[in-house]
Order: structure tokens, then sequence, then C-alpha cells
């Protein structure tokens, strides 16, 4: 097993404003129901037991996949656990004796009910589910996780973890990582201080200085009187970029905006 010396566990004084903004906006009804899930399908055979041990190494390595909240009246309060063993769910389930088409259905309503199951008051905040479909066939590795515990930034550094931190355990019975992570109490505070920080209030002040009188406004389909702002009122739009739209968003204009992808 792996535990790190530098652990951060314990209540958390503050939260960072986007996660208590979204709770206090979600009430005490939903606010367990914003994830990340994919279905991946593997490329080798894995072992489920060293897929568990692998989970839960993160698990005790990263502060915000042990991360559990609570409602004191009508206040918000979290904690960090000393262990994963009650924030993450890892199983395994055998499709095997279903054909290809029954085991597609049977997949798509059982991750319904693994992604109803991620709670930020009584766990879990991460599950791993990986299907077997027979030997003829790849496994299917289900994951999802509260966004509060990860963004789309973070994702990429777990999977990369997550595929060394295996290879480890597989070829040597033992899991080693070098560099610790911060602590989600440390990135908490030091995210406040760069909110509050002189380069914050410049960037700030940058925007304010646009012309943003110029910026036609978006037509409403409700009056003032009716409209409200909160995350129970929204409503998805989607639409696709091209491969050209993205790649001038996230490279070219970052630099005429001076901000960081």
């Amino acid at each position: 097993g792996y535990v790190p010396n530098d652990r951060s566990f314990g209540s958390l004084p503050e939260l960072p404003p986007f996660i208590l903004r979204f709770l206090y906006e979600r009430g005490c009804q939903t606010p367990h129901h914003w994830n990340i899930s994919r279905i991946l399908v593997a490329k080798r055979r894995f072992s489920f037991e060293l897929l568990e041990k692998t989970f839960r190494y993160l698990g005790d390595r990263h502060d915000a996949l042990r991360i559990r909240f609570n409602l004191d009246g009508d206040r918000w309060q979290a904690r960090v656990l000393e262990t994963s063993q009650d924030t993450l769910a890892c199983k395994t389930v055998d499709l095997s004796n279903l054909s290809p088409e029954k085991q597609v259905e049977a997949i798509a309503k059982a991750t319904k009910v693994y992604q109803r199951e991620i709670n930020l008051i009584n766990g879990p905040i991460a599950y791993m589910v990986l299907f077997e479909l027979g030997k003829e066939q790849p496994q299917e590795l289900f994951f999802v996780v509260h966004h509060f515990a990860m963004d789309v930034i973070s994702w990429k550094i777990f999977w990369l973890e997550f595929e060394l931190a295996y290879q480890r355990l597989e070829a040597t019975g033992e899991i080693t990582l070098s560099t610790l992570p911060v602590s989600f109490k440390t990135w908490t505070q030091v995210l406040r201080q760069y909110a509050n920080s002189p380069k914050v209030e410049t960037d700030i002040q940058k925007w304010i200085r646009q012309p943003w009188s110029e910026v036609p406004t978006l037509p409403k389909d409700l009056s003032d009187e009716r409209s409200v702002n909160t995350n129970s009122s929204a409503e998805v739009v989607r639409f696709t970029l091209s491969e050209w739209q993205t790649e001038t968003l996230m490279r070219s204009g970052t630099y005429e905006l001076d901000v960081e992808h």
C-alpha cells in the first residue's frame, strides 16, 4: 500500500467559491448530479484485483477523491476522509453470457444506475466498473466521478497516473509514484490568494474596460420579472466546432487575450 507522508485530512475551513456557488444554487436536492463519465474499451486484459488496488491507491493519493460534504442547517461543510474506502466504489460485472446486442443494453442501463449513485454526502464520489464481455471481446471500463473531484485537466492527470501505477503494480507488486500532489486544502488557499492578487485585479480591470456597450444583447424568452439566473433555470444548447475553429479558439485566441488554457 501507499500512504503519503503529508496527506491532508479532516475538516476544510473554506471551499472554492465556484463549489459554494454551485451548492447553494442547487440546494440540497441535486448537488450530486454533476459528473464526468466515460466508457473506455480496454486494449489489454485487466485484472480486477489490480484495477481496484490502483484505483484506491490514487484515492489515497489525491485529497479530492476522499472529500465528503454535509449540510448543517443551511450551511455546506466539507471534510477529507483519511482513506478512500468510503468515497470510491469499484466492482466488476460479468455480461459474457449475453449477446452483443444485449450487452450494449445492459451496459447502458447499468451505467445510468451507477451515475445516480454518486453522492457528495454519503459517497461514493467516484465509481469504477469493469464489464466482462467474454474472452473474445475486449473488456469495457466505466468511470464516473463528481465534477468537484475532477475536471477535464485533472482527468488527464488521473489516467496518466492510473496507467503508470497499474503497470508498476503488475510488474513489481508495488506502486511508487514520486512527486506528491498538492492537497485540496492548500489548493483552495492558493486559489483564494490568487483571486485576491494584484495580477487578477489588473486582469479584471482589463476586462471591465472592454467596449461592452458595443456588444448586442442576447434575446430573452422571458421578461425580466419572470427570468432567474440560476442552475435550476438553465437549459442546454449544443453545437459543434470544426477542428480549425477549435484550434483557433484554444491556441491563437489565448495569446491575444493573455489567458492560459
